[in-house]
Order: structure tokens, then C-alpha cells, then sequence
């Protein structure tokens, strides 16, 4: 977006000034020397732009960290973001991306001579994406695209769940069909305009019908600023809801994870026993859970259980074993006191009752539904849990 603002402001710059290019043209100077001119410039601005560029991108990088929603900020612990050595590495970069996209309209500028300038009358010249129906391609590939969306809808959802990344076709399908349907309605309003203008042409005041003729005749070469106000609107509105979304996703998914506002995690120790053959028994000792009392004592902490967790369990039912399974031992009344659980992901009823039933069952478990899916268990049955340790 920055780099399409610097163009279309280096077009309007170039616009105002092709008559001064050409002059110096027919007074005997060179393409060369009129784009080595322009050149002096952009380097010119460019440095002076690149010590204002970094403090001030430093401060904004704050101002991004700081935002938890919409125009809403927290400047706690901001002290980690500091200026780094890479910083001037990625501001020269963008200064020569800057001074490259400057220098795009002064190419074509710099071989137009006097006499062409003045013989030359385009008017109302069409724009590439008008002549060659841009916004109807842009938008059929959207289209498509949206319709392959929907139809892998599940498989989509599937990976989000099991913590994988978000496709990136996603993001590029939403900028090209904002396009397309930018440039589609500035086709509309310009013949809408034309309709209008025809439909009253013989009863406008001369204010109205001057109006009128200078929308239809500039309505091309302000196209691009219609354009870039399109994307810049529709573009910050689309990814402002898109932080917020993912802003709120990863805290209810951190929430969901922990099950508490504070986990601390122990290393039970391990006791070698008895070695007979190739056999090895091992002890594990189970840490001191009493000096924990203390947080409750003096008020640290409302709640709190015990929670035994094995990240490498091996779940199986008949011929079906499934690896690599995450089973949490559980307290169950002080597991149901301390953890929470969003009111959506408790099923039909409320996970209390579940809570109820493991603890009237010794040997019960409870599964998640995509693992009952896998194993094509029913309520009830019997699966295998194994555990394996390091």
C-alpha cells in the first residue's frame, strides 16, 4: 500500500511537471540528465526521510505492541522493543524500493519532447485495467477462489484446530476481490454518470453541465486515487477485524490449553530399581504438592489441584492404536473448582457431569470426540491407554 501510495503520488508530481521536462528537452538536455536530476532528488529526500523514517517507525512498532483491540492500548512492558542494527538494514531497503517506484513515471516522462507534448491529445484516455476488463478477471478468480474455500471449508477447520497455520491464499483472496470490486464499481459510476449527465444534457444550468464535463473528462486519471482510497478503506477495515479476530482466538486458545490462569509444572524424579536381563524397573517420586498450600494460606490464589500429565500415550480400541495422545490425571471436585472450559466446547451437557461420572468410575476416562471418531468407540467401551516413558 505504501509503495502504490508513493507511485501514485510520483505520477501526479510527473503530471504537473511534463511540460518543464519537455523544456528542458528542447533547450538541448538529454534523457540522461533529466532522469540523473530526478534521481539527486529522490536520493536527496530519501536521506533525509530514512533519519526521520527509523526513530519514528520505532515509535510505531511501540504503538502496534501496545494495542490489545480497537483503539485500545496497553503500554506495560514495553521495554523489550528497542532499536536494533537490522532496523537501518530494512530502512535502506525501502529506500530503494522507494526511489525505484519515484523513479517508474519519470522513465516514460523523460522521452516525451516538446513537439509530442503539444500534439498530443489523450484526453480521456482509458486505463490499462478498464481496456482490458482487469476487474472482471480479478473478480471470476475470486469468485473461484471463495467457491474452493467453502468447498475445503472442513479440512480447514480441521488443521486450525490441531494448531496448524493459516493458509495465505486466504488473505491474497480478500485484497483481489476488494480490487475487483473497486475497479468494478468505478466502471459502473463512470457509466452511471454519463447516464445522468445524458438523461438531463439539454435542461442542466451551465454550473451543473460544467460539472458534469469535468467529471467525464478527468474521471480516467483520478482513477488511481479512487482506486488506492478503495484498497486503503476496505483493506483497514478487513484487517483491523482480522487482529482483532486472531488477537481474541489466541487468548481463548491459551485459555484452553492452560485451563487456569497459572500452570506450574514439576519433573517427578526417577529411581532406578531392579535390572533383570534386559528389563529395567524404574520408581518416580512424586513432588512435594504441600508447600503449594501456602498460595492458598495467605491468599495468592483462589483455587488450585493437581493435574499428572503424559504427552507420549499410545490409545487403543480392537485393532485400531492411535500414538502420540496427550492423557491428563485428574482430582475430580477440585479439577472442576480450579479449571474453566468455554460454554460451546462442553458438549450437550455440562462438563460437571462428566466430572460427576469419572469420579463414580475408578477406571473411567474421558475422551474428545475427534479421538472417539478415530477409534469408533461408543460410550462405554473399553480402550487400552499405554503409557511410555523416556
Amino acid at each position: 500500500m505504501i509503495f502504490a501510495y508513493i507511485y501514485m503520488v510520483a505520477c501526479q508530481i510527473v503530471e504537473t511537471e511534463k511540460n518543464e521536462i519537455a523544456m528542458i528537452k528542447s533547450r538541448g538536455g538529454s534523457r540522461f540528465q533529466v532522469i540523473l536530476m530526478y534521481v539527486l532528488q529522490c536520493v536527496c529526500l530519501a536521506v533525509v526521510s530514512l533519519f526521520i523514517g527509523i526513530p519514528l517507525g520505532a515509535l510505531l512498532c511501540k504503538m502496534g505492541a501496545a494495542t490489545t483491540d480497537f483503539l485500545s492500548f496497553s503500554f506495560a512492558g514495553l521495554e523489550i522493543y528497542r532499536p536494533v542494527k537490522e532496523m537501518l538494514v530494512y530502512g535502506l531497503l525501502a529506500v530503494i524500493c522507494g526511489i525505484i517506484f519515484l523513479l517508474l513515471p519519470i522513465l516514460g516522462a523523460s522521452k516525451v519532447s516538446i513537439v509530442q507534448r503539444i500534439s498530443s491529445v489523450k484526453i480521456n484516455k482509458k486505463p490499462f485495467w478498464e481496456k482490458f476488463f482487469l476487474d472482471f478477471a480479478l473478480l471470476a478468480v475470486s469468485i473461484y477462489l471463495i467457491y474452493n474455500f467453502n468447498k475445503n471449508l472442513p479440512s480447514i477447520r480441521e488443521n486450525a484446530i490441531s494448531g496448524g497455520s493459516v493458509d495465505p491464499i486466504l488473505f491474497v483472496n480478500a485484497v483481489l476481490f476488494i480490487l475487483a470490486c473497486g475497479l468494478f464499481i468505478l466502471r459502473l459510476i463512470q457509466y452511471l454518470v454519463k447516464l445522468v449527465y445524458r438523461i438531463g444534457k439539454k435542461k442542466w444550468s451551465p454550473a451543473m453541465y460544467a460539472s458534469f464535463l469535468q467529471i467525464t473528462r478527468t474521471f480516467n486519471k483520478q482513477s488511481g486515487i479512487s482506486v488506492f482510497l478503495i484498497l486503503t478503506i476496505a483493506l483497514g477495515l478487513f484487517y483491523a477485524n482480522v487482529a482483532r479476530t486472531i488477537n481474541s482466538n489466541s487468548m481463548e486458545r491459551i485459555v484452553y490449553d492452560t485451563g487456569a490462569e497459572v500452570v506450574v509444572s514439576e519433573t517427578w524424579e526417577k529411581k532406578h530399581l531392579v535390572e533383570m536381563n534386559t528389563i529395567i524397573d524404574y520408581e518416580y517420586i512424586e513432588p512435594d504438592y504441600i508447600k503449594y498450600d501456602e498460595l492458598l494460606k495467605n491468599g495468592t490464589c483462589d483455587r488450585m489441584t493437581r493435574v499428572i500429565r503424559a504427552d507420549k500415550v499410545e490409545v487403543g480400541y480392537n485393532k485400531t492404536k492411535l500414538k502420540n495422545c496427550v492423557m491428563q490425571g485428574i482430582v475430580t471436585n477440585e479439577y472442576g473448582e480450579t479449571a474453566t472450559l468455554r460454554g460451546e466446547l462442553q458438549g450437550e451437557k455440562h462438563w460437571y457431569h462428566y466430572l460427576n461420572m469419572l469420579a463414580e468410575e475408578p477406571n473411567g476416562v474421558i475422551i474428545s470426540s475427534n479421538l472417539a471418531k478415530e477409534l469408533d468407540v461408543k460410550v462405554g467401551q473399553t480402550v487400552d491407554l499405554i503409557r511410555y516413558f523416556d
